[in-house]
């Protein structure tokens, strides 16, 4: 079964919802913008070279040049041409922001380093996105031990800066297949938490984890764990996408994440007075349960 059948994407089709006039923001690595195969918003931000030289010098490691952020945003909203594969949301418009790509920044100096802080997410919900994908993350074991030493940093503000101001923010649960989501899923509850927002108020925050073909948590998802009250499952093993140029078999919860963000974005063509806050309602209400009964922590 196709990851469109088992989210029932037909049954919205039918009922002419297809994304139409919903924006979806994402955030990722390397976007084709010159595609055809996606609608991207003329807004759209690729990598900023500055920015990518002093990210690169503080990791001491080399950005990834794979086109993973053209592949989450295909699995959103790739148009429906006849051509290759579409997204959930084909008639949407993916407003793509590349990591590295230093938009609203502002600046701080800590103990004489000079810290330039992007906020893409920001900018995203300033240019009508009302539903932010993030396909990914981090974990304890990403902390580098011994980094350069360096005098200039790049951050990104917190992705729960999206929900603060009233997007979903859709998340990737991480691919380690542990008992619970990544460390940067708590530190975004945390953010939530802190400014009182995690379960009140117009934004909202979803976890996405993934399922293979037959409905069972994939081998590589972490699982819900203690955040199980956020976290939904969407298909994200063996997904035909576009991959630098061609199609190929991918899997991974980075793309379990746009099919909700799709999914959302198409409850709220249906119901554009929605906040955020009801359309996750929707999704998770509307939800098939899978696993124990109930609310569990797979």
């Amino acid at each position: 079964m196709g990851a469109l059948d088992a989210v029932h994407a037909a049954e919205a089709y039918a009922q002419g919802y297809n994304g139409l006039g919903v924006i979806i923001g994402i955030v990722d690595f390397n976007f084709d913008l010159a595609s055809s195969e996606v609608n991207y918003h003329p807004a759209s931000k690729g990598i900023d070279p500055a920015s990518k030289a002093i990210y690169e010098a503080q990791t001491g490691q080399t950005i990834d040049t794979n086109l993973h952020g053209h592949a989450v945003a295909a699995t959103a909203a790739a148009i429906k041409n006849d051509s290759g594969i579409h997204g959930i949301a084909y008639n949407a418009t993916v407003l793509a922001v590349d990591y590295l790509s230093d938009v609203d920044e502002t600046q701080f100096v800590d103990h004489g380093d000079v810290v330039h802080v992007s906020d893409p997410f920001t900018y995203l919900t300033d240019h009508g996105a009302r539903i932010v994908n993030t396909s990914y993350g981090y974990d304890s074991g990403d902390v580098i031990s011994n980094p350069p030493s360096v005098q200039e940093f790049y951050i990104t503000q917190t992705p729960a800066q999206a929900v603060a101001n009233g997007a979903l923010l859709v998340a990737a649960a991480g691919n380690g297949g542990f008992a619970h989501p990544s460390l940067s899923n708590y530190d975004i509850i945390a953010d939530l938490q802190t400014a009182g927002i995690l379960d009140s108020g117009p934004g909202a925050f979803i976890i996405a984890g993934a399922v293979d073909g037959t409905n069972a948590i994939a081998s590589f998802s972490d699982r819900a764990g203690t955040l199980r009250d956020y976290y939904m499952v969407a298909p994200g093993s063996h997904l035909v996408l576009p991959w630098n140029g061609s199609l190929a078999f991918l899997s991974g919860t980075s793309f379990s994440t746009p099919l909700i963000s799709g999914a959302a974005a198409i409850v709220l063509q249906r119901w554009p007075g929605l906040t955020a806050r009801q359309v996750a309602e929707v999704l998770f209400q509307s939800a098939t349960d899978l696993g124990a009964p109930g609310v569990d922590d797979v």
